[in-house]
């Protein structure tokens, strides 16, 4: 989904686990879940806290991708 918000002028692009579940990883155990829904959050709220001209892509954290 990272090129379509590049493309579609996005401020800000969290990328995440996928489309499926943007916010977690079924594949997890809940316990492992909870930690990746946790970065993915708190990386959210470091781009909303970060000044951007253009589309920028936020760096994926370890475990974001299953």
């Amino acid at each position: 989904m990272t090129p379509v918000a590049v493309m579609v002028g996005a401020n800000r692009i969290v990328p995440a686990a996928g489309i499926i579940h943007p916010l977690g990883n079924a594949e997890l155990s809940p316990e492992e879940e909870k930690t990746l829904r946790r970065r993915i959050v708190e990386q959210a709220l470091q781009a909303l806290q970060t000044d951007v001209a253009q589309p920028t892509v936020f760096a994926t954290q370890e475990g974001h991708r299953p």
